[in-house]
């Protein structure tokens, strides 16, 4: 746990010192090509500050890769359900506790994340099942944390249970770069902990003004302190080439000049059933994994 907490900090105190003129493309201002946002901050009157994707940017920003394994297949569908865990929750406390609008507007954000998690299946041409219906989920566990949770007798409650699940996105997203090769996946993850980040320091912000006093359950003082105490994380900038150079719009199998294509699948219970790299079952997906590790069971199994 130390590990992980020393590589978390590691990251957002990167993320935090980082200049937005930069990139980590060293050729972002050659003349073909353009820097693009991944990560928008909402200013919205009690929104604190929501953390969106720009999603047109999405694919611009990726590179060219070899395709997906199953593991990677496995943990992106995982990272889509548990996207949908906090939406779920999100939007029916935004029902029942309408007079605290940044349920609502963190509900939209999380559905934002969805989007942006399919742009990268659908990028790799990965078939995959729709988002369920609200509240609704294949995986047993994710469906008993949601029923849990569900039952709260007040909004101080529900935004408590709110930064607990941002304190563990950031934890869970944070361990697994240290498994993840594929370079897209890796940005997603990144921005995904500025995103967590963001929305953890509004739902204490919210806390707060509402009187309540909240303590960090996984991340250390020292980070949690960090993560509060800081600007919103807008992210950084990433290269996207004018015309139809090699980062320019277009699946990765246009990119690579191969015959487009289904180049795998992954069913409702998130198991890869079809993969042309790698083998048909995520390696570290059964239970008993440990998080870090890619496949479904990031978080620790299940």
């Amino acid at each position: 746990m130390k590990k992980q907490m020393f590589y978390v900090l590691t990251v957002l105190g990167a993320v935090a010192l980082f200049n937005p003129s930069c990139s980590k493309n060293s050729d972002i201002e050659l003349a073909d090509e353009i820097p693009v946002a991944l990560l928008e901050v909402s200013t919205k009157s009690g929104s604190e500050g929501i953390t969106t994707f720009n999603l047109n940017n999405v694919d611009p920003a990726m590179d060219t890769t070899g395709y997906l394994n199953a593991d990677e297949i496995e943990l992106l569908y995982a990272m889509r359900e548990d996207e949908k865990l906090a939406r779920d929750l999100y939007t029916f406390y935004s029902t029942e506790y309408p007079d605290v609008p940044v349920f609502k507007f963190i509900s939209v954000a999380e559905s934002n994340h969805i989007a942006a998690i399919e742009k990268i299946l659908t990028y790799y041409e990965i078939d995959f099942p729709k988002v369920g219906d609200y509240g609704v989920f294949q995986d047993s566990s994710l469906q008993s944390r949601y029923n849990d949770l569900i039952n709260v007798d007040s909004a101080m409650v529900a935004l408590v249970n709110m930064a607990i699940l941002e304190e563990e996105n950031i934890v869970a997203y944070t361990a697994v770069l240290e498994a993840v090769d594929n370079p897209n996946i890796r940005l997603l993850l990144i921005n995904m902990v500025r995103a967590s980040s963001n929305h953890l320091r509004a739902s204490v912000r919210v806390i707060q003004k509402m009187g309540g006093v909240y303590s960090p359950r996984l991340l250390d003082q020292e980070l949690y302190d960090q993560i509060i105490q800081s600007g919103f994380q807008y992210g950084e900038m990433y290269k996207k080439r004018r015309g139809n150079g090699t980062n320019s719009q277009g699946s990765n199998s246009q990119k690579r000049g191969d015959q487009q294509g289904r180049k795998g699948s992954v069913n409702g219970s998130g198991t890869c059933t079809e993969t042309i790299n790698g083998g048909l079952a995520g390696s570290n997906s059964g239970a008993g994994s440990t998080p870090g590790n890619v496949g479904r069971g990031y978080r620790g199994g299940r």
